[in-house]
Formats: structure tokens, sequence, C-alpha cells
């Protein structure tokens, strides 16, 4: 099985950049309903510091020195950029399963060389409405996940496409990637990971004791099991 997970560049922020081009490489930020909180950031914004989550006004400074550009959120506009990009995706693979508003897992049986496509993909996604996308590909929804992850992490090594089917790439891959990073993780949970049992990183949960998991942290199927993919 070949899993692709295609994921917008901070989609927000690339959604209102499309309207006002002079910003592509400003710090933008998408504020959330009623402009409480940052809910998209572009790069550059992740270059100054700015959190998901933090207060907009916290912000006013910047704004106000013209270092940074907020938007007030538009649902409308991401939707129906959202309804596109999922239409040039299913044109385009042999199943697709969208997962969130920028978000959209596509089936690869059948296609000869899944990195091409994924460029192509890609390509055509930005062509057609202009919204730059991070794939990332592999054996299940898990790894194609963190395949995801590493292709924006280095976008200038990998273009945002990283094919993670290889055995050797994908421990390469595991041993760097923080545990936090794997789909099902999430901040909480990695520190009590890190703090109770030493597991930093996915390689280390992927090898972990199933029963000293499962003793700890009361999961059915084991943290190996979220890492491998075998129920993803």
């Amino acid at each position: 099985m070949t899993i692709a997970l295609i994921d917008a560049n901070a989609f927000y922020c690339s959604a209102q950049i499309l309207f006002e081009p002079w910003l592509r490489d400003s710090a933008v930020v998408v504020a959330s309903n009623g402009d409480g909180c940052v809910v998209s950031r572009n790069d550059p914004a992740k270059a100054l510091g700015i959190k998901m989550g933090q207060p907009v006004f916290e912000l006013r400074d910047l704004e106000a020195r013209n270092q940074v550009k907020i938007f007030s959120s538009n649902y409308s506009l991401y939707q129906s950029l959202s309804n596109r990009m999922m239409a040039i995706l299913e044109e385009h693979s042999p199943r697709i399963s969208p997962y969130s508003i920028d978000e959209c897992f596509s089936w690869l049986d059948g296609i000869a060389d899944p990195e091409a496509w994924g460029r192509q993909a890609q390509a055509q996604v930005m062509q057609r409405i202009g919204l730059p996308v991070g794939v990332g590909i592999g054996p299940t929804k898990t790894l194609a996940k963190l395949a995801n992850w590493a292709a924006k992490k280095w976008k200038a090594k990998t273009g945002c496409v990283v094919l993670l089917t290889d055995p050797l790439r994908q421990e390469k891959l595991l041993r760097y990637a923080p545990v936090g990073e794997v789909w099902g993780i999430g901040r909480r949970l990695s520190a009590r990971l890190e703090a109770e049992l030493s597991i930093k990183t996915a390689w280390q949960l992927a090898n972990a004791d199933p029963k000293l998991l499962r003793r700890y942290f009361s999961v059915n199927c084991g943290f190996r099991s979220i890492v491998t993919g075998r129920f993803g």
C-alpha cells in the first residue's frame, strides 16, 4: 500500500496572500473569530517567534511597525479553496479521503512513480489555484504524515515532497523525528513519554515494549502500532 498526505502550507495565510501577492515573503498571520488569537502563521511569522494560539493584541506593535500583516479569518474563502484543491487531487488520484480543510490522503496503488505523482500533484495545485502544498508519501497514513512533516521542515532540500517507502529512509527519519511529531501523540503525551520513559524520538517509541507502554498509558493497541501503522 502507498498513501500520500497532501497538506497546504500555512493554508489560511497562503489563501490570503493569493489576493495580496506582494506579501509572499512577509510575515503573515490569520486570527481566529473575533481576532482573538493566531490560528495560522507562515514561515516568516514563525521566524519572528510568533506562536500558534498567541493573543493577537501581543502582535499589535509588530503590526504597527509593518513587521507582520494580520488578517481576520475568512472561512468562506478557505472552504472554497479547499473544495477546489480536493477536486484537483481527485482528478489525479485513484482514491482520496479528505482529512481536514487543508489535508487530504490519497491512495496511490497502481501509481508507478509515487514521488513523480507527488510533484505533479503539487504543481497542479499551485498552477491552478496558487496554493503551495507539501506531499508526504509512505506505506501507512502515519508514515505519510511523518513524511509530510519532513517535506515541510526541509523545504529547500525536499521541494516539499518526501517519499518514505524505503525502510532505511524510514529508520533515518524516525531516529531524527521528535516523538511529538508522530500522528496521535502531541505535546502532552510526548512530555509524559519523555518524563516517564525517556522516549524522545519516534524511533524510540517504535521500538519500545508495547506491554510497558500499555501499563503506563493504558493504550490497548500499543504505541508501536501507532508508529508502524499496523492500525493506520
